[in-house]
């Protein structure tokens, strides 16, 4: 434990001389040491990591993925892939009334070698950035993710999501909601 303490003391001394040297947030340092998070192109002949590793980390962690999502970012630490996050957007119509919003449906998984890393947080926090992109002002956004544990559900409520159902299901799952736009 005394290596791994040191390692840490290393790490946080070289992101504040990163910190005062560049002048950039310290919030946002700190997050860049936990993991790169890199955008999946399905046309890259040649990408960084095996797409694969990405499907294996979600089988891994028990969460299933609708097959209507699509694998859009992954987390790196080195050149493994320790995190991922899929998803999927469609057009709907707010209760009948006419009004449509862009409802962002993701799921995420961190490799349980790497959770409470902000990984999760890292990946969460890419992906809304982008999704909030998809109305391009004009329509508001709807991101909504399935939540089994209660990590996941502590993490999202920290970024401002909220219950999206009126009950739980088996073992607390649920939705979890947050307007974008």
């Amino acid at each position: 434990w005394c290596y791994r303490a040191m390692v840490a003391v290393v790490h946080i001394v070289a992101i504040l001389i990163r910190v005062c040297m560049q002048g950039t947030n310290l919030v946002e340092s700190l997050l860049a040491g936990a993991a790169q998070i890199v955008r999946y192109d399905p046309d890259d002949d040649d990408p960084q990591f095996d797409p694969y590793d990405a499907e294996l980390i979600f089988k891994e962690c028990h969460i299933g993925t609708d097959r209507d999502k699509n694998l859009e970012l992954v987390a790196l630490a080195g050149d493994e892939v320790v995190g991922a996050l899929v998803s999927s957007y469609t057009v709907e119509d707010h209760d009948g009334d006419g009004q449509q919003f862009i409802k962002y449906s993701f799921d995420v998984a961190v490799k349980p070698s790497h959770q409470r890393g902000l990984i999760g947080t890292q990946l969460v926090n890419t992906a809304l950035k982008d999704a909030a992109q998809l109305g391009d002002g004009d329509m508001p956004v709807l991101a909504r993710v399935w939540v089994v544990n209660s990590s996941m559900e502590r993490m999202l409520g920290r970024l401002g999501f909220s219950d999206g159902d009126d009950e739980r299901h088996n073992g607390g799952s649920c939705h979890q909601e947050k307007w974008l736009t």
